[in-house]
Order: C-alpha cells, then sequence, then structure tokens
C-alpha cells in the first residue's frame, strides 16, 4: 500500500512542475515584415538636454549611436511630453556620437523630453504645432 501511495505522490508532484508555455510573439497584419504587437511606432532616439535654449539649436542626448540608430542629418524627429503628447518638431543639423544637434521648426522643446522618430501621425500632429520661435 505504500508503495502506491509513494508512486501516486509521484505523479501529483511530477505534474505540478510543469512550466506554463511561453506566449506566441504575434505579428500585426501586413506581412511578414511587421511590427510585434505593443512595439512602438515611434522609435525612442533619446532626450532633450537639460537646458534647452528659447532658441537656436537643442542639444539631444542619444540613446544609442547615430549608426545604431540609422540617424542622418537632415532627419525630422519629433520630441513628445510624457503624455506622449508632441511638443516640437525638429531638424538634425549635426551628429557627434551620442549627441545631436537640432533646430526646431515648429513648436518649443522642454528639457528632458523624449526625442522619437515620428510615425506619420504623429508628425501630422507635430507639424500643427505653432512655428518655432525667431532666431532657431
Amino acid at each position: 500500500m505504500s508503495r502506491v501511495a509513494c508512486f501516486a505522490a509521484g505523479l501529483l508532484l511530477a505534474g505540478c512542475a510543469v512550466e506554463p508555455p511561453a506566449p506566441a510573439s504575434t505579428v500585426e497584419p501586413g506581412g511578414e515584415f511587421g511590427r510585434p504587437s505593443g512595439e512602438s511606432r515611434n522609435p525612442r532616439l533619446g532626450f532633450v538636454g537639460q537646458n534647452p535654449t528659447a532658441a537656436g539649436p537643442q542639444l539631444l542626448l542619444l540613446a544609442r549611436t547615430a549608426g545604431e540608430l540609422s540617424l542622418k542629418k537632415g532627419e525630422l524627429v519629433v520630441s513628445r511630453s510624457r503624455d506622449l503628447r508632441p511638443t516640437a518638431l525638429l531638424r538634425i543639423v549635426e551628429i557627434r556620437g551620442h549627441a545631436a544637434l537640432a533646430v526646431p521648426l515648429r513648436g518649443r522643446p522642454g528639457a528632458n523630453e523624449e526625442i522619437v522618430l515620428p510615425s506619420s501621425p504623429l508628425r501630422q500632429q507635430a507639424e500643427a504645432l505653432p512655428p518655432a520661435p525667431p532666431g532657431s
């Protein structure tokens, strides 16, 4: 009888040790090159520097080197607030390592705001911002 009890206990313990299956990575409709579900359509590049100027070029602190981000001179980027609303549309004028200079075209970026490569809808929202202050 004790052998049967040990065997039953062993089966119960073995059944409890099974790991749940890992969630499958789903790809949104649109082909094999679609983005995984939940991935941002606006890849983060970095942040606006601590002391943005009222006018003129703004210092952007990049999260990775420009080569890793495929960031180029002349490219448009968007700064956005914590609530993910665009605050400025900027054009990259110079890139060096983990830093870039950008000139505001519309709106005004704030300190420590996120810089992203904009999707079409975000870029349209940024283009609706008021023109940048004179001297930008």
